[in-house]
C-alpha cells in the first residue's frame, strides 16, 4: 500500500508462534493479537496485521484493519477459536477490512465467520471455512455490508444461509466479489435474505453453492433482491427446489444479469422458483438483456417455475417468457400446488 509505505518502521516487537503482529499506525501500539490492539485503539484508527492471528475479535469502535503481506504470500488471517463468531461488529460501528482472511469461526446460532450488527466494508478479503446454524460465513442482523474488489465468501457451511444470512439491513456487492462454494443443509446455499435489500453490481457472482432449497439464493418475504450490471447466478445446485433462486420476496434481473447452468432435482423444480403467499408482496421483473438460460430442472420443471397454489395468486411474468430460453426440460412452468419443505 502506497499510504503505508510512507510510514516509518514501527518499533520491534515479539511475534506469536504463528507470526501474528498487529500495529496501530496511529498510536504505534503493538501486540500479538488483534483483540489486544483493538482494546487500546481510538475510533478512526487503522490497524495493520501480519501473520495468522488467533482468537475471536469484537469491534466496538470505528476501525480500519488492513492485512499486509508480500505479493507472493497469502493474506493475513483472523483465525477464530471455534467457539463463536470469529469477528463481531457491534451496532453503531463502521468498520473496513482490507486484504484479510477470516476463518475458523463456529457459532451454533448466527454468524460463524462474522456477526454484523453495524456497518462493514470488506475489500479484497476472504471469508472462508466457517460454520454456523445460520449465516456460516456472515450473519447480518440489521446492519449494512459492502463487498468490494476480490472479496469472496467461500466454502462456508450452515443449516441455512451458508454464505451469508441477512435479517434486516442491506448488502451491496461490487465486482468481481463473489459468493461461491458454500453449502447449506436447508435454505440458501449462497445467500438467505429476510426483510432486507440486496444488490449485486459490476459482474459480482453467486456461483457453485448448494442447498436443499435455493442453491444460490433463498429470497424470503419482505426482501428485495436485485441483480444488475452483468452479474451472474451460475452453477448452483438444489437438492430439492430452485437451483439458482427461490423467491417469496421481490426479485429483479436487469442490465445483462444472467441465471445460467444451475440444477435442481425435485419434480417440477426449476432454476428460478416463485411463490406468492397471501400476506406477502412478491414480484419478479426481468428487463434489458437479462436472461435465464441453460439450466436443468427436475421432472417437468424448467428455467422458471411459478407456483400457483400458495394462496397469493400468480406474480406477473410479463417480460419473463422472452428472456427464458434453452433450459431443460421446459422454459416457463405454471405449477399446481405450493412447495413444502
Amino acid at each position: 500500500l502506497a499510504l503505508l509505505g510512507a510510514i516509518p518502521a514501527a518499533p520491534a516487537t515479539a511475534t506469536s508462534p504463528s507470526g501474528c503482529i498487529v500495529t496501530n499506525i496511529d498510536s504505534w501500539a503493538q501486540a500479538t493479537t488483534i483483540a489486544a490492539v483493538v482494546a487500546t485503539a481510538d475510533p478512526g484508527d487503522t490497524l495493520i496485521v501480519r501473520g495468522v492471528c488467533r482468537g475471536d475479535v469484537t469491534l466496538d469502535r470505528d476501525l480500519t484493519i488492513v492485512g499486509i503481506h508480500p505479493r507472493e504470500a497469502k493474506r493475513p488471517v483472523l483465525l477464530g477459536d471455534g467457539n463463536g463468531s470469529a469477528l463481531r461488529v457491534n451496532s453503531g460501528v463502521t468498520a473496513t477490512i482490507v486484504a484479510m482472511k477470516i476463518s475458523g469461526g463456529n457459532n451454533v446460532e448466527l454468524g460463524g465467520g462474522i456477526f454484523l450488527d453495524g456497518t462493514l466494508t470488506l475489500r479484497d478479503s476472504l471469508v472462508r471455512g466457517n460454520q454456523a446454524g445460520r449465516g456460516g460465513g456472515l450473519s447480518v442482523d440489521g446492519g449494512d455490508l459492502v463487498l468490494r474488489g476480490s472479496t469472496a465468501i467461500q466454502l462456508n457451511r450452515a443449516t441455512n444461509g451458508a454464505g451469508i444470512a441477512i435479517n434486516g439491513g442491506t448488502i451491496t456487492l461490487h465486482g468481481p466479489s463473489a459468493i461461491r462454494g458454500n453449502q447449506a443443509a436447508g435454505l440458501g446455499g449462497g445467500l438467505l435474505t429476510a426483510n432486507a435489500t440486496v444488490t449485486f453490481h459490476d459482474t459480482s457472482t453467486v456461483r457453485q453453492n448448494q442447498a436443499s432449497v435455493g442453491g444460490g439464493v433463498f429470497n424470503d418475504f419482505g426482501s428485495t433482491l436485485v441483480f444488475t450490471d452483468s452479474t451472474t447466478i451460475q452453477d448452483n445446485v438444489a437438492v430439492r427446489f430452485a437451483g439458482a433462486i427461490y423467491a417469496e420476496g421481490t426479485l429483479i434481473l436487469q442490465d445483462q444479469a444472467v441465471v445460467r447452468g444451475n440444477q435442481s432435482s425435485s419434480p417440477g423444480s426449476g432454476a428460478v422458483e416463485l411463490a406468492r403467499f397471501p400476506t406477502e408482496s412478491m414480484s419478479f421483473t426481468m428487463a434489458g438483456n437479462s436472461g435465464v438460460t441453460a439450466n436443468v430442472g427436475g421432472g417437468s420443471g424448467g428455467g422458471v417455475v411459478s407456483w400457483q397454489g400458495c394462496g397469493g395468486g400468480s406474480p406477473s411474468l410479463s417480460g419473463v417468457v422472452d428472456r427464458t430460453y434453452s433450459n431443460t426440460p421446459k422454459q416457463v412452468v405454471l405449477a399446481a400446488g405450493c412447495p413444502t419443505f
